[in-house]
């Protein structure tokens, strides 16, 4: 009876230490979640010392019997809060490079409502706002711009007690442009009104933001009421962390 012979199996194989592979992968995570960590903290502690200033201002316009003076501590308090938002937008986020322009400004506007007290039914506020991601460097002009706009509008277009609208809009195209289209149905300006030389800090800051800072393009327009239409490129193709 013949034997059976045994079937011999042999691998071939290569055996690899990565155990310095995986220290360095579970080093760069712990990194980058400290990194997160720091990022977080410093938005949220640039959020709560702009709010802190904006507290301050306040307290001395409170106090002051000078009307300019008041005038001057109300508007920079203003802008203080359209940076401070950004960063607890940023501080809010998943992504700590890049906001929902969209969501920032519609709680811009209701902030400045807000802020200047306006009252239900007497402006109203309609926004178009299509969902645009975009780094702080685009988040924060364009919020300074709003709210040059907008205050200008709360302050100016409507004496009186007289009722209107103030619109925003906000859309996209196909290579990368965002369009902001501002308006209000108020007093208006006069015909002859030269918006690029006039002597004002809010139109100044306009052009100035949006030619300089987003490198783009403005354009006013007077008739019943104002209009203004500010086109740029949405850089996203640095972020900053």
């Amino acid at each position: 009876m013949p034997l059976r012979r045994e079937r011999e199996i042999v691998f071939n194989g290569i055996i690899q230490d990565i155990t310095g592979r995986k220290q360095a992968e579970n080093s760069l995570r712990l990194a980058l979640r400290e990194k997160e960590t720091l990022l977080r903290e410093l938005y949220h502690r640039a959020k709560n010392s702009m709010q802190v200033i904006c507290s301050m201002m306040s307290l001395q316009s409170a106090y002051s019997g000078n009307a300019m003076v008041k005038k001057f501590a109300n508007d920079m308090a203003a802008r203080i809060q359209a940076m401070a938002l950004v960063h607890q937008k940023l501080y809010q986020a998943h992504d700590l490079s890049r906001i929902g322009l969209d969501e920032y400004l519609r709680d811009l506007l209701n902030l400045l409502f807000r802020s200047y007290n306006v009252s239900p039914g007497v402006i109203e506020l309609k926004m178009d706002l299509v969902p645009v991601a975009v780094l702080i460097d685009v988040a924060v002009p364009c919020g300074l711009i709003i709210n040059e706009l907008v205050t200008n509008s709360i302050k100016y277009a409507f004496p009186d007690g007289r009722q209107g609208v103030i619109s925003l809009r906000l859309s996209t195209d196909q290579k990368g442009g965002i369009e902001l289209e501002y308006a209000d149905d108020g007093v208006g300006v006069a015909p002859d009104f030269d918006f690029r030389h006039r002597q004002s800090l809010g139109l100044q800051s306009i052009f100035a933001l949006a030619e300089q800072q987003l490198q783009g393009k403005v354009d006013f327009s007077a008739g019943q009421g104002l209009e203004c239409r500010i086109r740029f490129v949405n850089a996203l193709d640095n972020p900053r962390v």
